[in-house]
């Protein structure tokens, strides 16, 4: 803080000291007195990296404006590799217009640029302005910090091949973006595929202890007390390798954990009350996952013991589990817990003293709430499949969708999710109207205001008033076609399947002749049934929707997807999601530790391919597809 005031009081004198310069003043007589004879006084020292200072007395000395500027770009660099980046911007900001030296602007640019880079969670500086402040680049003094920052900018936009290339030739290069560069080149390449990692490993050898390390925690083979000595002796294989020096937290707390073999799984699930039907189908997923797992074996590797499966029945009261869910010895033997479904369940659950037993809950619980320890949390999240569209509809280019909602709870859950992330993804790749409050909503209760809301959205209703009146201001017949507004570049629907296959016809009908282009729809899983009929198909031509694997053309003609259909007599979609949901809960806790402590892992279930995030959240990716002239096609 004294430092802010200390710039803005220089900034305050040279601004006075420059004007003071241009001023004329009236000559008269002024009488001096004799002054008192004092004592010499000597000299203060100034430091030679205090260039606020110097900066200061250069100016008094003969006001050159480039050697106060240089001094004062030095200053504002030093405090930029101290990270007060604040305190940087308040000195560029008061000279930047009177920089006049191409250099001094280029440094002063690419001081800019790292700050903005370092502090792009805070910042709502796009990535494309970044990028143009770097492309102004062109002295070979800022060569290798400007290669740095490109590396950032690239790893932001999930280029992380070109990112490593760039920072692999920069590691030892000074920047305030290359703190502990060993450790951020890891998590970079831990992104990649594995064919990405072995192009690169071929073009640059000193990543081979990266691959070395990476393959021992992605290898499903190794059991997780296998996984820990493996990755010991490899530290001590690379005893002086930086990465070693700067070793991955999550790979560290990996090491250090107490591991235990499960023999004994408990499962939480409502199977009776109002939610019973939804906790068997998550049963049945979870008893289909365990019996697959053991065919493997039998097949495979007949010594392996799987765990015993303990089902509870928690009911479905929100309030209080059910009397056979008491027992805290029910909790306290198990080696792992699935469950329970409800967040209430999972604030009750505490009092069973389980905290350090592994856990994965089937829900996630509000922010701010008390989290147990060693436990991720699993769901069906809609927030995630609506966030997930806004990402793709941005990555395709449209800027101005129109979203609509059916006014049920869920819809106004996923309508959030999806207008939150349009702003802040929008925001960083530049979309001009990333501020979600400029995007057209429609929330309808019926059929009319449906139609009303879309038509209106798109002015084809003011196109049919200006039409009418044309038709009431002449006597002769007036041949008219309807127009819709050109900027609304697609729609975004949250609504049940039944409303999309009338949404999806009104909007083709909107759309005026003279457009050559149909807008695309998006939705979620919310609005799709897999049970489609050739009328269905048709209402729904050129749909776009993210739905779970198990749910696509593919895995629905699987063998075991065939199986499924005729068990349990061609069940729902809703049914079939909360049986992935329950196989995927199973399949994820035999590999608990593996996937919960190496984020870049993943889990490619019938539910999407799963990984766990920094909040200890399991986030799924789901594909994408579209409807087509007489089937369902994916697309991603």
């Amino acid at each position: 803080m004294l430092r802010f005031f200390r710039i803005r009081l220089l900034l305050i004198v040279l601004t006075g000291l420059s004007l003071g310069g241009c001023a004329s003043k009236t000559p008269e007589t002024v009488v001096v007195p004799e002054a008192p004879k004092i004592a010499e006084v000597k000299p203060v020292q100034i430091a030679d990296d205090d260039y606020l200072a110097l900066a200061e007395k250069a100016w008094q000395i003969d006001a050159n404006i480039n050697v106060r500027n240089e001094l004062l770009i030095k200053a504002a660099e030093k405090f930029s590799k101290q990270f007060e980046c604040k305190s940087a911007n308040v000195i560029l900001s008061h000279i930047w217009h009177s920089i006049n030296k191409n250099k001094h602007h280029e440094n002063a640019q690419l001081i800019k640029a790292e700050c903005a880079i370092f502090n792009i969670q805070e910042e709502t500086i796009s990535l494309e302005l970044i990028q143009s402040w770097l492309d102004s680049l062109s002295s070979s003094e800022f060569h290798h910090r400007k290669q740095i920052a490109q590396a950032k900018l690239d790893a932001l936009s999930d280029n992380f091949e070109a990112a490593i290339r760039k920072l692999v030739v920069n590691l030892e290069q000074a920047s305030i973006l290359n703190i502990q560069p060993s450790k951020q080149l890891w998590q970079w390449f831990s992104e990649l595929s594995q064919l990405q990692r072995d192009k690169l490993v071929n073009e640059y050898p000193v990543l081979v202890p990266y691959q070395a390390l990476a393959s021992l925690t992605e290898n499903t083979e190794l059991t997780d007390l296998g996984r820990q000595q493996a990755i010991l002796f490899w530290r001590n294989t690379h005893a002086n390798h930086p990465l070693n020096k700067d070793f991955p937290e999550s790979i560290d707390a990996f090491t250090q954990q107490a591991l235990v073999s499960i023999d004994k799984v408990t499962i939480m699930l409502p199977l009776s009350g109002r939610l019973a039907a939804q906790g068997d189908a998550i049963k049945q997923g979870i008893i289909s996952a365990y019996l697959k797992t053991l065919e493997d074996i039998k097949q495979n590797n007949p010594a392996t013991l799987l765990p015993k499966l303990n089902f509870v029945d928690t009911g479905s009261d929100t309030q209080t589990l059910s009397a056979s869910a008491q027992d805290p010895t029910i909790y306290q033997e198990s080696n792992l817990i699935i469950g329970p479904l409800l967040k209430e369940h999972i604030a009750e659950v505490s009092r069973y003293n389980i905290e350090n037993i592994p856990a994965i809950y089937l829900n996630r619980i509000d922010e701010g709430s008390r989290q147990p320890l060693n436990a991720l949390y699993f769901s069906l999240s809609p927030e995630d499949e609506a966030s997930q569209i806004a990402r793709l509809m941005i990555d395709q280019g449209i800027t101005t969708p129109v979203v609509i909602n059916n006014g049920s709870i869920l819809a106004s859950r996923m309508q959030d999710a999806f207008l939150s992330t349009w702003e802040r993804y929008g925001a960083l790749q530049g979309i001009p109207t990333a501020d979600s409050a400029l995007l057209p909503v429609i929330s309808f209760t019926d059929n009319k205001s449906m139609r009303i809301g879309i038509t209106s959205a798109l002015d084809v209703l003011q196109s049919q008033r200006r039409i009418s009146q044309m038709e009431n201001l002449s006597s002769e017949v007036v041949h008219s076609v309807t127009r819709n507004r050109r900027d609304i570049d697609a729609f975004v629907v949250f609504a049940i399947p039944d409303q999309v296959e009338l949404i999806n016809p009104i909007i083709e009908a909107s759309i005026s002749l003279f457009s050559d282009t149909a807008l695309p729809v998006f939705a979620s899983s919310y609005s799709y049934q897999h049970q489609l009929n050739k009328n269905s198909i048709r209402d729904l031509r050129n749909l776009s929707f993210v739905d779970m694997p198990w749910l696509m053309p593919n895995q629905r003609n699987s063998e075991f997807a065939k199986e499924v259909d005729i068990i349990w007599n061609k069940p729902s979609s809703s049914y079939l999601r909360l049986f992935a949901f329950g196989f995927d809960s199973f399949q994820f806790a035999e590999r608990f530790g593996q996937l919960s402590f190496f984020k870049q892992n993943r889990l490619e279930g019938l539910s999407g391919t799963l990984q766990v995030n920094n909040n200890k959240q399991v986030v799924r990716e789901l594909p994408v597809a579209s409807v087509g002239q007489d089937a369902i096609e994916l697309t991603k």
